[in-house]
């Protein structure tokens, strides 16, 4: 809980910081600014990162949850589609991803993109889809049994570059669903922190540089996210983003539930955005790298 109302403790505590710099009370200054920083880092809240954006990628790649439902327009579609070209990254994980718009929306990829696939996508004609420039070799699935959220391991390859990345769609609070929201949250962590030890296992076991990213449906801090960074991988926002970097802007709620984390021993990161965008209650988050081995 303490992770999740971080941002509002530490503007609180600023609040109270300027009042204590006004009285001049400055042993309370100090503490509350050891407690602002231990905070702001025990959570990996508000980013001061820093990347050297001069530095070319190897390799962009973006997640994006889309949420175009059956009843969405073929404009909203295609706004989507605008803002995935203008970006222009090598790789695209798309979430969300529902009925007859998200066809229009796949024809519209297809024109800048030479491999794809959605043979994971639900029954009911949604899921998720992947776009790339370079070659798809696998798609495994590491959802687990009863699972409502997805994991794929998608293994590239480039000249002689290979990559593995796990795209993910962890299983939310079911909130709008729930009567008792307390007991779906409980559900949502418990579903999460499952998958985030399956993400961990095959981690830490992968032989190829590794990024996972997606809509984790939780936020820096969280076990989910602190268990996926325990494989020895770092979070591009924290480390080159500024600021808060939110991603899910709806029911008036800001929060960074997508991210790409990165095996940072083999991976350089050279460039991490957040395209603000009204197409979807998501943003898009795209980070660049650069391969070290």
């Amino acid at each position: 809980m303490i992770v999740l109302i971080s941002p509002f403790l530490m503007i609180f505590c600023c609040f109270l910081l300027l009042f204590f710099v006004y009285k001049r009370r400055w042993v309370i200054c100090g503490l509350l600014l050891c407690i602002i920083v231990a905070l702001n880092a025990y959570t990996e809240c508000f980013a001061f990162g820093y990347v050297n954006k001069d530095t070319k990628s190897d390799i962009k790649v973006m997640c994006f949850n889309v949420h175009l439902l059956n009843d969405s327009s073929e404009a909203r579609a295609c706004c989507i589609c605008n803002i995935i070209v203008e970006e222009d990254p090598d790789f695209v994980f798309m979430t969300e991803y529902y009925g007859s718009s998200s066809d229009s929306l796949l024809n519209a990829m297809l024109a800048h993109y030479p491999y794809y696939d959605k043979s994971n996508r639900w029954d009911n004609n949604c899921g998720d889809v992947f776009f790339s420039r370079w070659q798809i070799d696998v798609i495994e699935n590491k959802k687990p049994r009863l699972s409502y959220g997805s994991m794929y391991r998608v293994q590239l390859s480039h000249e002689k570059d290979t990559l593995a990345i796990y795209c993910c769609h962890l299983s939310s609070n079911l909130l709008d669903f729930s009567p008792n929201k307390w007991d779906a949250l409980q559900k949502g962590y418990e579903e999460r922190a499952k998958e985030a030890d399956i993400l961990y296992d095959a981690l830490t076991h992968e032989k190829y540089p590794a990024i996972v990213m997606g809509d984790m449906n939780d936020i820096s801090g969280s076990y989910t996210l602190r268990r996926i960074e325990s494989a020895e991988l770092a979070d591009a926002w924290w480390k080159g983003g500024f600021g808060y970097g939110a991603t899910y802007h709806d029911h008036g709620l800001r929060l960074r539930l997508d991210h790409i984390l990165y095996d940072e021993d083999r991976l350089t990161l050279t460039d991490v955005k957040v395209i603000d965008t009204d197409a979807s209650d998501h943003n898009a988050l795209v980070g660049g790298f650069r391969i070290e081995v």
